[in-house]
């Protein structure tokens, strides 16, 4: 039963008692005694009545019963006197009735307010307190019970210093007597930064913000408060990732001054090989072909009388004069082609194709071999390095052949979007293992005598690829020939690109 229900079930059965027993004593006793004030005392039982129209309904009933009285006994005494008495009632009655609803009202508005901001301070993110003059908690919200672990009632009536460690607790009795004497407010109205103690013996930070106000004509001082242990982690965390950021900053001037230095050194190393690359050219060169020149002819002025032994002799020292000349001129285009420009262009992959076919059109005569082709595609890049990248390419495999006639197939295929080109044989093939050493410069799976050449072939064929942002590989197997492929980083054809300038322009 809710105590509203029970007021009422208590309170009207207890007016009417004093009801009936005042009219009784009203109907026993001469009408010259002013019964019908008594009544007042049933009205003001309407004060503890939860609903303020108790108050008149109370009124109107006593006022009711004023009247019986009179009525019940209109025989003896002074008429005059009796109209008053009974006219003084009423007023009684009704002047009590006026006044405690007026009274009752302003206690339901008070309460209404009460309520009201409790609910406020309830519904607050920040942690509210209020203290009197001596520090003495009067209200503690439910964040403030969250934030500190302790229950309202386990908190109200005891001194603040409660929530706050040793230190703050006498610096905040210091304050706030001092503020109270002098009313010089270096707590009251600012932003404090404090440490705070849970129920539970932990100390955290908080911000407070001190506020004063009055109650009753004492003074309330409410205190918001906010726990900071995020903001100050944060905060920590932030100051952390700057000295990291900081560190890792210095040392990356540090790589980039050891990069500039390493940068430097190679640019040293690069002069010093444009240095060597002249000298070969040119210094290492002519005794090569004076070597071959004088032997050729000394075999010459001998004629017959060259012995045979100092003939094979003289053929040995002029093909290694020949042969290291050679090495000397593929060295000297490995390193031309790690220097090369790319002067790009949209063009026919055909034609650069034909020019790399005519450059090799006497070693094909030689081998009787078959060239396919398929449908080759325009392409962007330089025409030049790419004519070389096949002659290369075909090259090795009128190199490397088997018993039956070569046949050479250039291929053009679509893989996973991309135009991929490349050169098939019937030769020799190779290991799959080797299919990456190949392209090492001066890398040969055979020895001079069997196949010739310098080993240099391919690795130029893999940079000029590299230097059109595409890469080459070898797919092959021992016997059964093989399949060198490669992509350009750049598939737009040529009308695409044309069509690109031109909005360029």
């Amino acid at each position: 039963m809710s105590a509203v229900k029970w007021t009422e079930k208590a309170l009207y059965p207890l007016a009417a008692l004093m009801a009936a027993a005042i009219l009784l004593i009203d109907l026993s006793l001469p009408l010259g005694v002013a019964m019908g004030v008594p009544y007042v005392g049933v009205v003001l039982l309407g004060w503890w009545l939860p609903r303020r129209g108790s108050i008149f309904l109370l009124a109107g009933a006593t006022s009711l019963l004023v009247a019986l009285g009179y009525l019940a006994s209109h025989e003896g005494g002074i008429p005059w006197m009796v109209a008053a008495n009974r006219l003084l009632a009423l007023f009684s009655i009704w002047v009590t009735a006026g006044l405690l609803w007026f009274a009752k009202k302003g206690e339901e508005t008070r309460r209404d307010r009460e309520s009201l901001l409790t609910s406020i301070m309830d519904s607050a993110v920040d942690a509210i307190i209020t203290i009197d003059e001596y520090g003495i908690v009067l209200s503690f919200n439910g964040s403030a019970e969250e934030m500190f672990g302790y229950a309202s009632s386990e908190i109200v009536g005891r001194n603040v210093s409660t929530l706050m460690t040793a230190p703050v607790a006498r610096d905040h009795d210091g304050h706030l007597a001092r503020y109270l004497r002098t009313r010089e407010a270096r707590v009251v109205g600012s932003l404090r930064e404090l440490t705070a103690l849970r129920k539970s013996g932990e100390e955290f930070p908080i911000n407070l913000s001190l506020s004063e106000t009055q109650a009753g004509g004492r003074p309330v001082f409410t205190g918001v408060v906010r726990d900071t242990t995020r903001r100050i982690r944060a905060q920590e965390a932030q100051r952390k990732y700057t000295s990291n950021l900081e560190s890792l900053n210095r040392e990356l001037v540090r790589a980039k001054m050891s990069l500039e230095r390493t940068l430097v050194e190679v640019e040293l190393r690069n002069k010093e090989l444009d240095e060597f690359t002249y000298f070969a050219s040119h210094d290492l060169q002519e005794p090569l072909r004076k070597i071959t020149s004088f032997g050729e002819l000394l075999k010459v002025d001998l004629g017959e009388n060259l012995p045979e032994d100092a003939e094979k002799d003289l053929e040995l020292m002029i093909d290694g004069a020949m042969r290291m000349r050679n090495l000397i001129q593929d060295l000297l285009a490995l390193s031309r082609a790690g220097k090369s420009e790319i002067h790009g262009k949209g063009f026919d992959l055909n034609k650069c194709v034909d020019s790399a076919l005519d450059s090799l059109a006497v070693r094909i005569g030689e081998t009787g071999a078959e060239i396919a082709r398929d449908d080759l595609p325009e392409v962007w890049g330089d025409p030049t390095l790419l004519a070389q990248v096949y002659q290369n390419l075909i090259g090795n495999a009128l190199k490397f052949l088997n018993a039956s006639p070569p046949r050479i197939h250039l291929t053009a295929e679509a893989e996973d979007g991309l135009q991929v080109l490349g050169v098939r044989d019937n030769g020799i093939g190779m290991d799959p293992k080797y299919a990456e050493k190949i392209f090492e410069p001066f890398k040969r799976l055979h020895g001079q005598s069997k196949y010739g050449g310098s080993g240099v072939g391919l690795a130029i064929a893999q940079k000029f690829v590299i230097l059109h942002g595409g890469r080459i590989w070898a797919e092959s197997e021992l016997g059964a020939g093989s399949h060198f492929k490669f992509i350009l980083g750049n598939n737009t054809t040529a009308n695409q690109q044309t069509q690109h300038e031109r909005i360029e322009q």
